[in-house]
């Protein structure tokens, strides 16, 4: 599952270049990486909720089973899953029941 091969040297990508998803950068460069995709799955995955009023925990736990499934249905082909998408945020609303909504905007 792991088998990544270094891209060129691992430091330097070529203009118009594209790091396969069977490849990989230098570590310092893939935990970089790694470190700016767990960036941008904060906001979905842990802010909305808080937003919204949902229970992050719930959420985290939901978006892990979604990443497994990712992972299980493209059989690790595709590079990335990026977690749940905050423009749902209207549907997620329209899931809980109107008083909590309305005790929760007003506070």
């Amino acid at each position: 599952m792991l088998s990544w091969k270094l891209h060129g040297d691992g430091k330097n990508i070529q203009s118009g270049e594209v790091v396969g998803i069977d490849e990989r950068l230098s570590w310092p460069r893939t935990m970089g990486m790694g470190l700016q995709h767990i960036v941008a799955m904060f906001g979905a995955t842990f802010l909305v909720p808080i937003i919204t009023g949902f229970s992050p925990t719930t959420t985290l736990f939901f978006s892990g089973i979604g990443t497994l499934l990712f992972i299980v249905l493209t059989q690790n082909k595709l590079p990335s899953y990026l977690g749940l998408p905050s423009h749902s945020l209207r549907q997620s609303l329209q899931l809980k029941p109107l008083e909590e909504y309305q005790q929760h905007s007003a506070a």
